[in-house]
């Protein structure tokens, strides 16, 4: 059991949820008892159903780290949200079904290959024995599936290349790759298990920021069979195959017009 697990409390109070309405979101089916194949399928499941948006920070509607808010939201609402929303939310999924699991804070590289502040982004640790998985389905084009933390492993997620590195505090660096070759840093955690509220400042930070990207442009995303539906601002990108399409928007009753056409979500 990787350090740090070892005296976590997993008779942890468990927000409860209704887990089959939430299964049905993300079309899947529950089970008896919980193992890493029904892991993989549930992250995919997860991202080919329910898009990374910010679209709230720019409809001024307050994000409220609760799980009952994003529940309803995400869920009822048949929304999306950011990494707070979604790793919050399957992180609740996770423990109602009886998987031991716990969250971690990240820092993020920005593009210079510096770090964020903590607690920038969410993602989840599950453990199967002696093995730990990084879990996250809030970083929008990252894998489809929760990935094994070992230094030694090439691990690969489809068209993806992915491995774990460490820095001399002995945290976990998450590289990605698209040749196996060259690695980009995308965020850095230690094992240390966070609490849902110690989030929340953070969050409040992304919403209002003039540095937060969040803050920048509206972005709402989701996986597919074949790739990726980007929209944004001003565009809509279409990543199919690894074939990129690119096309311009008009105007603002253009962006909510896709909007409903490929997301299902009205303004």
């Amino acid at each position: 059991m990787s350090k740090g697990l070892k005296n976590f409390n997993w008779t942890q109070r468990i927000p409860k949820i209704d887990v089959d309405r939430y299964l049905r979101r993300i079309k899947y089916e529950a089970i008896s008892l919980p193992n890493l194949d029904y892991l993989k399928k549930l992250q995919k499941s997860h991202l080919l159903t329910i898009p990374f948006e910010n679209l709230d920070i720019h409809w001024q509607r307050e994000i409220i780290l609760d799980i009952d808010r994003i529940y309803e939201k995400i869920i009822i609402g048949r929304r999306g949200g950011f990494c707070y929303e979604l790793n919050g939310l399957f992180y609740v999924l996770l423990l109602n079904l009886g998987y031991k699991c716990r969250l971690v804070s990240c820092r993020v590289f920005d593009d210079k290959g510096e770090e964020s502040d903590e607690y920038e982004h969410m993602a989840i640790i599950v453990e199967f024995g002696e093995e730990s998985y990084l879990t996250d389905v809030g970083f929008g084009d990252l894998f489809l599936e929760p990935k094994k933390i070992d230094t030694q492993e090439l691990l690969v997620d489809y068209n993806k290349y992915f491995r774990f590195g460490q820095n001399k505090n002995n945290e976990y660096i998450l590289k990605s790759s698209s040749d196996a070759t060259q690695f980009k840093n995308e965020y850095v955690f230690s094992m240390k298990t966070r609490q849902f509220i110690e989030f929340m400042p953070r969050c409040a930070w992304q919403q209002t920021s003039e540095e937060s990207h969040f803050t920048k442009k509206r972005i709402c995303s989701i996986a597919t069979k074949e790739g990726r539906i980007t929209l944004t601002d001003d565009k809509l990108i279409e990543t199919i195959r690894g074939v990129k399409k690119e096309t311009a928007l008009l105007n603002s009753d253009d962006f909510n017009s896709k909007l409903m056409e490929l997301f299902g979500i009205k303004y």
